[in-house]
């Protein structure tokens, strides 16, 4: 008789060390997914930031506004080449409607008029979430 009382003592023992690892690894399970929200988060934050150092010049913009633009991507794309910003100009219009003696506008020559009005085109070509590519596309 004392055997077989041991004997429950200890498969009720083992229940419940077995009661308690499912409830742990459960625990533990629900909390994964609190952490990758978490990461996703974080993930989110670090590409708005980025976007918007470039997204707040989207739109109708000055010639003195769009040197800073320059300047900026010049410092981001020597800071990160893998992940680089696009710049180019539609090569289809001139730029320049009073820049006597002055090329073109391009991505190598920046003939900005100042007082001119830019349209900018900010957008993300690859679907990343990040913004890499930034195109002059008119001029008032």
């Amino acid at each position: 008789m004392e055997n077989a009382s041991k004997a429950l003592i200890l498969t009720g023992a083992v229940l419940i060390a077995i009661i308690l690892i499912s409830l742990g690894v459960f625990v533990i399970s629900s909390q994964k997914g609190t952490i990758d929200a978490s990461v996703d988060t974080g993930d989110v934050t670090e590409k708005s930031i980025r976007n918007s150092q470039f997204q707040k010049y989207s739109g109708k913009q000055k010639g003195s506004a769009l040197k800073a633009l320059y300047s900026e991507i010049a410092i981001y794309n020597a800071k990160n080449p893998s992940n680089s910003i696009n710049f180019t100009v539609d090569s289809t219009k001139n730029y320049n409607k009073s820049t006597s003696g002055k090329e073109p506008i391009s991505t190598t020559n920046y003939n900005l008029i100042g007082n001119l009005e830019y349209t900018i085109e900010v957008s993300d070509s690859n679907s990343d979430g990040y913004v890499d590519t930034i195109k002059i596309i008119g001029y008032n």
